[in-house]
């Protein structure tokens, strides 16, 4: 990138050059021309005058009358042989025949012309004076009209030289900034890989802790939308007590991903010391609270289900409300109180709602990240869809409800990128 940029600056500063050599021709002709001009007024007023003069008079008249110091001036016979010059050795040349002996060069019809003269590059430019039989030749050496030439193209290739170590430089400091960042995404991808699996470790794979007996089945799925996120589901089956819980917490990245392990180890630590769901729920926001300074917070759907009287009781901290499938197939959104999401205040008196598992029924727990699925349309899954897909599902297992729900979501996303985490946990009581 460096080279090709040296590379065109180059060739602009060579365009800049050329157009100022022609632009000193054209001057150099230009004020040749207005000498021409003033010499020939000179003679033509000694003319007026019929002062005798002779050639060295004229050359003298010439010279003072304002001619410019960077010509050489001659003055030539019919057969351009020198008879008067600024250079005295040059008297009795003929400029002609020595431009066609150098072979450089012509000096036709009196224009004005670039040629060799005594081995070193002129410009000439000649006209007749009318009644003295003499020619005005004015010659300019190229080392004179070149010269300022010489020292813009030494100034612009040594700029150019310049910016071309400049641009090395700066490509080499580009380089080093690109590897170092590079490296750096390296140990973060590696970092992030390390905390997914540590992350992945967390959620409950195997779902057999269910025997026949018990008369229950559980399956559940977490899909990320980046490597690491913010949702959680787990269970514990604890006697004849199945703990259960799904949540999402708020924000993106690794901070949600630090929250979020801080509620699974606290949901397993305090349900040791408590059956309710709403003690359960006060105790984890409690400690939640404390040092929250990002004011992060975790909605929350925890139940706590009697395998043995199937009584279902729950607390939902601020989360989607579930939805319960009847043995009739029928999907409906459960009864929830508006209690606050965890970590948002100290004591907030949680409350613990029951219910009955009948057989053949089945409790589907859900993060909004398939209600708030978009497509390309920004169109979301809504509510409703979640019912529909959910409606007759009656003699489903979990875990094909869960891949329903999931294959219903990403065919109305299409295309569109997975903004956020889906999350889903299917408790069902076969019909015994």
């Amino acid at each position: 990138m460096a080279l090709v940029c040296t590379l065109i600056y180059m060739f602009n500063a060579g365009w800049t050059v050329l157009n100022a050599c022609f632009i000193i021709l054209e001057n150099t002709e230009g004020t040749a021309l207005s000498n021409i001009a003033l010499a020939k007024t000179i003679c033509e007023k000694a003319e007026e005058s019929q002062d005798t003069v002779t050639t060295t008079k004229l050359y003298t008249m010439l010279h003072e009358g304002g001619i410019d110091d960077d010509f050489y001036m001659c003055l030539t016979d019919s057969d351009m042989h020198i008879v008067s010059s600024t250079d005295t050795t040059w008297v009795g040349d003929s400029i002609t025949s020595l431009m066609n002996a150098q072979g450089i060069g012509i000096f036709a019809d009196k224009k004005s012309t670039l040629s060799m003269f005594r081995g070193e590059l002129y410009q000439f430019l000649s006209d007749d004076v009318d009644g003295f039989g003499y020619d005005i030749v004015l010659m300019k050496p190229a080392s004179v009209m070149f010269a300022p030439i010489v020292t813009l193209a030494f100034k612009i290739g040594k700029s150019s030289f310049y910016c071309l170590l400049l641009l090395i430089l700066c490509y080499l400091v580009m380089l080093y900034f690109l590897r170092r960042s590079s490296s750096q995404n390296k140990q973060i991808e590696s970092e992030m890989e390390i905390a997914a699996k540590l992350q992945n470790q967390m959620i409950p794979q195997d779902f057999s802790a269910f025997p026949e007996p018990h008369g229950y089945d559980l399956h559940g799925l977490l899909v990320p939308a980046k490597s690491i996120g913010g949702d959680i589901f787990d269970y514990v089956l604890k006697g004849n007590k199945l703990f259960f819980c799904l949540g999402d917490v708020s924000g993106k990245g690794t901070h949600a991903a630090l929250f979020m392990s801080e509620v699974h180890i606290l949901f397993r630590h305090i349900l040791t010391n408590t059956l309710d769901p709403a003690d359960i729920a006060q105790a984890m926001s409690n400690t939640l609270t404390q040092g929250n300074e990002s004011n992060m917070f975790c909605t929350t759907f925890i139940g706590v289900l009697d395998l043995e009287s199937h009584i279902l009781k729950y607390c939902n901290a601020g989360h989607n409300p579930s939805v319960f499938i009847s043995p009739e197939g029928k999907a409906e959104f459960l009864d929830v109180q508006p209690n606050l999401a965890l970590g948002l205040f100290e004591d907030f008196p949680f409350v613990t709602q029951e219910m009955e598992f009948l057989p053949n029924s089945s409790l589907f727990c859900y993060t909004d990240g398939i209600t708030e699925a978009e497509n390309l349309e920004k169109k979301v899954f809504g509510d409703s869809n979640v019912l529909e897909a959910l409606t007759n599902t009656q003699y489903y297992a979990p875990s094909d409800i869960c891949q329903q729900m999931l294959s219903r979501v990403q065919s109305h996303a299409m295309m569109a990128e997975q903004s956020d985490d889906i999350t889903m946990l299917c408790l069902k009581r076969n019909r015994i």
